[in-house]
């Protein structure tokens, strides 16, 4: 008999050490699934910040697309300007130089 009830304490003292070990466990299950969710909703900002920032990116890029196109056309305007000037340039010389030359045999 006193086997039999020194059997039971033990078994009762192991079940009382297994409960406290489940209710640590279960605080450590928390836990992890918190840990988990905050690092969810971390990637999840994470991958919206990246999604905005690919965005952006494509924005700018298609920008400044534009804006070299512009550039491009405004080069290509200045090089028509400058040969206009070279053209006008070398007009008006000839025909000051024909003045010029029209004077002096005057």
């Amino acid at each position: 008999m006193v086997d039999l009830q020194l059997q039971i304490q033990r078994a009762e003292a192991e079940l009382e050490a297994c409960r406290k070990k489940l209710a640590e466990n279960v605080v450590v299950a928390a836990t992890i699934r918190q840990a988990l969710s905050d690092a969810t909703v971390r990637q999840e900002e994470a991958d919206k910040q990246g999604y905005e920032l690919r965005g952006e990116h494509k924005v700018l890029v298609s920008e400044k697309e534009k804006v070299f196109e512009v550039f491009t056309r405004l080069q290509s305007k200045l090089e028509e300007l400058k040969k206009e000037f070279e053209t006008s340039w070398t007009k008006l010389r000839e025909e000051h130089e024909m003045e010029r030359d029209e004077a002096e045999e005057y």
